[in-house]
């Protein structure tokens, strides 16, 4: 018997870049923040490029590309913009208009950019994705370019920006055999995150935690989390206020010096760290940057510019590559010692229709000690029943889904697939989320009606004191 399952992996672009013709023929763009699409006179006219790696996805049902914008205008107008296969022999760092590959004659799909109405924009791609992948091809490349002659170039996001970046969602087709006597099931497609793979398959973020066993402490552990009268709560939204910020560098990007008050628990610097990255507005002024070349994450806490680099409490460096922890006793940017943007709620996933990895949450009470992947504790109490930093929770199989928003929807059904960490003290069931003004607070509020009670505690190993 073969049963068709959905998964849905949400790409970010792997490069993009613009290229625009007569004096700027030879001139590279990679790094802008900016895609533009223009067809006008020469040296004006422009073409995007966008690129994305498919990973080891399966059989494909559906691709959609998206795009964001239009991120300025000079003037109004009303540009169809058509979606064009290319071949992928292209670099970000060394496309021009000179050496680019040509479009196919005919557009894969078409979307209208009015400049009064900023948002995502959506072509489907499905028939050439799925070609490509049933070639065994598992890169794939756009360009995008203006159908129509106007003085107006549209401006869309680049990668560079981040979560506004590209992406292709694929809803793909997994496949589970069953026979009498085995039963083989293909796992999820790992997250990503500005065209970085976010850890490992074998990574704790990454595993599925419906099935595992229900730890004997859960309910004790709940009691001491108010479980009983506690309700869930997005502390982040709208505001740029709330929220953790976060940003994204090339690999070109210059490290800066960097000093720590706990420098023994602090991978050293430099860091590739620009003196406008963002600091979260509220609470513990955290900086999160991801080297998008190496695929390596470095965030801070109680950060502040000081030129040429920052002070910070801490620092801590995470090879997104790998899944290695780090050392026991040593904190990061949050008192667990966990990474902290990988298990942030994000908006492009929740667009996406699927979140395929842990979130975490802060608790306002927890004891000396830990379990892995956290490897670090910030109590004194010696009390059992309080949970220990890395602490997962998960909802309850049996939680009716049905009555949510498509938000909120997505946002549990990860909760109950891969849970959350218990990633520093803070207040109680507060899960953390990326700040980003396109939140949707009214569809967000729906988290409150959600009963601490309809989690439970995971099975849990042993409960580590190094420090």
């Amino acid at each position: 018997m073969f049963e068709a399952q959905s998964a849905l992996l949400a790409a970010g672009a792997t490069g993009d870049a613009t290229v625009r013709d007569g004096d700027y023929a030879s001139t590279n763009n990679g790094t802008s923040t900016i895609l533009g699409a223009k067809l006008s006179q020469t040296s004006y006219n422009r073409i995007s490029y966008v690129k994305f790696d498919l990973g080891t996805t399966g059989a494909v049902t559906r691709a959609v590309l998206r795009v964001y914008g239009p991120v300025s205008a000079d003037g109004p107008y009303t540009i169809s913009v058509g979606v064009f296969a290319t071949a992928t022999t292209w670099t970000e760092t060394g496309l021009t208009w000179n050496n680019r590959p040509l479009p196919a004659s005919t557009p894969l799909g078409t979307t209208t950019i009015v400049s009064s109405a900023i948002g995502w924009h959506e072509v489907d791609v499905t028939p050439y994705v799925k070609s490509e992948v049933a070639a065994g091809r598992r890169t794939v490349s756009f360009a995008l370019e203006a159908l129509q002659s106007s003085d107006e170039n549209v401006r869309l996001a680049s990668r560079e920006t981040g979560t506004t970046g590209p992406q292709l969602a694929i809803d793909t087709a997994t496949t589970t055999t069953t026979t009498t006597t085995t039963t083989t099931t293909t796992t999820a497609a790992l997250p990503t995150i500005a065209g970085c793979t976010m850890f490992p398959a074998d990574s704790e973020w990454n595993r599925r935690i419906d099935r595992d066993p229900v730890d004997p402490g859960s309910a004790s552990y709940m009691t001491s989390m108010n479980g009983g009268s506690a309700y869930l709560h997005a502390d982040f939204g709208s505001s740029t206020s709330y929220g953790l910020p976060w940003t994204t560098v090339p690999g070109t990007q210059t490290k800066v010096p960097m000093t720590f008050d706990y420098a023994s628990d602090s991978d050293p610097g430099p860091y590739p760290i620009p003196s406008n990255a963002p600091v979260e507005a509220a609470g513990d002024a955290h900086v999160l940057v991801l080297d998008r070349g190496a695929c390596k994450l470095y965030e801070t806490w109680d950060s502040r510019y000081v030129g040429p680099g920052w002070h910070a409490g801490s620092g801590a460096i995470f090879d997104l590559t790998s899944s290695r922890l780090r050392p026991d006793g040593w904190t990061s940017g949050d008192a667990a010692g966990l990474p902290i943007l990988p298990g942030l709620i994000r908006r492009d996933e929740v667009l996406a229709g699927r979140i395929n990895h842990a979130l975490r949450f802060t608790v306002s009470a927890t004891q000396a000690g830990f379990v892995h992947p956290a490897t670090h504790f910030a109590s004194s109490s010696t009390d059992p029943a309080r949970p220990p930093m890395g602490l997962r929770v998960r909802l309850k199989a049996s939680y009716d889904l049905s009555r949510f928003n498509s938000t909120v929807r997505v946002i549990l059904q990860a909760l109950k697939e891969y849970g959350m960490f218990v990633a520093d003290n803070g207040s109680n069931w507060y899960l953390s989320g990326e700040t980003n003004s396109s939140w949707d607070d009214t569809a967000l509020h729906q988290l409150g009606t959600v009963p601490a009670s309809a989690f439970e505690v995971v099975q849990h190993g042993p409960i580590l004191r190094t420090q």
